[in-house]
């Protein structure tokens, strides 16, 4: 958070990988998705949950897109890392 309000971040692509374990409480979901807003980054969410395709996660507060390890082939996933 403290990067993401200085000034060199503004208008920053921000990669927020997860295994999506511990939820994230709303109290810093919502200063993240200010922190964003007022930053104008652009956040994309890379949820590692091929083990857990049913678990829960919280990134769709703060972040524009979001890729579910557990939704892609193997061979979509190597293409959606190096395309972001």
């Amino acid at each position: 958070m403290r990067l993401i309000n200085e000034e060199a971040f503004e208008d920053a692509d921000i990669l927020f990988i997860t295994d999506g374990k511990r939820a994230i409480s709303e109290d810093l979901a919502e200063q993240l998705q200010d922190a964003v807003h007022d930053a104008r980054c652009s956040v994309v969410g890379l949820l590692l949950d091929a083990d857990d395709p049913g678990m829960e996660f919280s990134l769709e507060k703060f972040c524009e897109k979001i890729y579910r390890i557990s939704r892609m082939a193997e061979s979509r996933i190597e293409a959606v890392v190096l395309d972001i």
